[in-house]
């Protein structure tokens, strides 16, 4: 749980946990395969006005059968609120209800107008042309920005669709993973709008990917191709270390656990923070064994080779 401080116990039991783990055979260990993606992902619903049950007249909800679309908004508008954008038809004045689109569905249909009209907008920016918005629930944070923010860059692409045919890329507020990742897809500094809680923005055109919230083929295939492979290392064994992290899950006796358990047993401490993305995926690559408590770091086990051996360390609360 968040600011909470946890000791890992030097107890017989962790001896054993650890000499099972380097002991296991993961090698074609089915949880820790990658399958490729498959050639071709056909969109299996709305790609834009006329297979849209938005433009059908069914402006409320979207079907929830079909997780993947590119939705085109006429006059849209997006509101963060509880760190959570809100997509708004500003012509017919609805909040659209749907999981993709960060929002809920409720019951009665009133409630969300009620409670739209309670939420206090402290900044509204106009945008002309062509808006993407690819900002999510949380998404300025490590793990969701990945499966979430980066998952409907893919999706967008994934529709023959291209990044320069964007005037403006809504985006997450600028976390270090979000600045690097923005300059990483090219996208120029002066099309990048950094989306701030209670601020709505009213697009001329909005275009909204779907998004599922976790990791599929497509979200993985997307960032691994993107991370050159011309760094490398040789670290097999590696644990990665919360100590930096202000969001807590720290282990207390953490030097005297890596000093008298892991690195007699070749394990190496790594803060992933101190290192390049390239860095990062590079050191994933390399790794054989992986422990660390668990945390927005394991994020980067997608970059893992097929085999690896996995110990997450949980809290008992």
């Amino acid at each position: 749980m968040s600011g909470v401080v946890h000791t890992l116990q030097l107890q017989r039991s962790l001896q054993e946990i650890l000499a099972r783990y380097l002991a296991f055979d993961a090698s074609g260990c089915p949880c820790f395969g990658w399958t490729p993606p498959p050639a071709v992902w056909p969109p299996t619903a709305i790609q834009c006005e006329d297979h849209s049950e938005y433009q059908r007249g069914h402006p409320r909800y979207l079907r929830s059968d079909s997780p993947h679309y590119l939705l085109r908004i006429p006059d849209g508008g997006v509101l963060k609120y509880g760190r959570s954008p809100f997509c708004i038809d500003l012509t017919r004045r609805e909040v659209l209800c749907h999981h993709s689109l960060d929002s809920v569905f409720c019951t009665p249909e009133t409630y969300w107008h009620r409670h739209l009209a309670a939420m206090q907008v402290s900044e509204t920016t106009d945008l002309k042309g062509r808006s993407l918005l690819l900002d999510a629930r949380f998404g300025k944070e490590f793990y969701h920005f990945y499966a979430s923010v980066l998952g409907r860059t893919a999706r967008f692409l994934g529709f023959d669709s291209y990044l320069d045919t964007i005037d403006h890329f809504i985006l997450p507020e600028a976390a270090p993973c979000v600045v690097t990742w923005a300059d990483l897809l090219g996208i120029p500094r002066e099309k990048r709008v950094h989306f701030v809680e209670r601020q709505l923005i009213r697009a001329e055109e909005l275009t909204v990917p779907s998004n599922t919230y976790e990791f599929d083929h497509r979200t993985i295939a997307f960032i691994r191709n993107r991370i050159p492979k011309h760094a490398s290392h040789s670290w097999e064994r590696i644990y990665i270390s919360r100590a930096r992290s202000v969001n807590g899950r720290h282990v207390l006796n953490e030097a005297d656990v890596v000093g008298r358990v892991l690195t007699p047993r070749g394990f190496r401490l790594v803060h992933l923070e101190d290192f390049s993305l390239e860095e990062q995926a590079a050191i994933m690559r390399s790794a054989r064994f992986v422990i660390a408590p668990h945390g927005g770091g394991l994020t980067n086990l997608i970059f893992c080779s097929p085999g690896v051996r996995v110990l997450e360390v949980f809290s008992k609360e």
